[in-house]
C-alpha cells in the first residue's frame, strides 16, 4: 500500500494518515462498500476505534458513542415523553425500596442495639 503523507513508527505501522486518506476510507465506509473492520484491515489502520473516530469527524451519519445507542435513542417528542415518564416511575420504585431498606435497618438497629450502616472512612480491620 503506497500511500503519500503516511507517517511509520518505529514498528513499521503508520502513526499518521493524511486527511484526504482518511476521508476515502470514511465513504467507503458509509457506502457499505466496506465495514469499519474490513477497511481498518484492508489499509493497515492501528487501533480498533480510529475508523470509528473519522466516521465521527468526516463522515455524514450520526455515530453512536456506546453500542446501542442509535437504536435507543427516541424519535419524537411524544417517545421522549413517554420515555421520560416510564423513568420517573422506575426512580420512584427504586426511591421506595431504598426507604424500606433503610426502614428495616431502622428497626434492626432498634432491635439488636447496633448499628447496621457501613460507617464511611473507616477502614477494615484484617485479620
Amino acid at each position: 500500500m503506497d500511500i503519500e503523507g503516511i507517517r511509520f513508527g518505529r514498528d513499521h505501522r503508520p502513526i499518521s494518515y493524511p486527511e484526504n486518506f482518511r476521508i476515502k476510507v470514511v465513504q467507503e465506509v458509509e457506502r457499505g462498500l466496506l465495514s469499519k473492520e474490513a477497511a481498518r484491515r484492508k489499509y493497515g489502520i492501528g487501533g480498533k476505534a480510529t475508523v470509528l473516530s473519522w466516521c465521527r469527524k468526516y463522515g455524514r451519519e450520526d455515530y453512536p458513542y456506546m453500542p446501542g445507542e442509535i437504536q435507543n435513542k427516541p424519535k419524537t417528542a411524544d417517545e421522549k415523553d413517554k420515555r421520560i415518564a416510564e423513568l420517573e416511575i422506575k426512580l420512584k420504585q427504586k426511591e421506595l425500596a431504598v426507604d424500606a431498606l433503610e426502614s428495616l435497618i431502622e428497626v434492626a438497629n432498634e432491635m439488636y442495639g447496633t448499628n447496621l450502616k457501613k460507617k464511611i472512612g473507616l477502614k477494615r480491620s484484617r485479620k
